[in-house]
C-alpha cells in the first residue's frame, strides 16, 4: 500500500487544523479517489475538497493520474482576490 504526504493549504488547512499529514492510500488510488477518501473522512470540510486543485510532486496531476509511495500531493483550494 502506498504511502504520501498530504499537503493542506488555506481554508483546508485551517479547517482540518494541521497542514501536512502522511496517509496510506489503496494501490492504484488518483486524485479522484483521494478526494473522495478525505470528503468521507473530514466531513468538516465535506465538499471543499472537490474544488481542491491537485499537484503531485510539484507539478499539477490529472484525476486520473496514479499516486504512488512517497508521493507528496498539495491539496490547493480555488483562490479569489481583488
Amino acid at each position: 500500500m502506498p504511502t504520501v504526504t498530504l499537503l493542506y493549504f488555506a481554508n483546508v488547512a485551517e479547517k482540518l487544523g494541521k497542514r501536512e499529514e502522511s496517509r496510506d492510500v489503496p494501490q492504484g488510488c488518483t486524485p479522484q479517489c483521494l478526494r473522495g477518501t478525505l470528503m468521507h473522512d473530514y466531513r468538516q470540510v465535506g465538499e471543499m475538497f472537490m474544488h481542491c486543485r491537485v499537484a503531485i510532486n510539484e507539478e499539477f496531476a490529472a484525476d486520473d493520474q496514479e499516486l504512488k509511495d512517497g508521493d507528496v500531493v498539495a491539496l490547493i483550494p480555488p483562490v479569489s482576490g481583488g
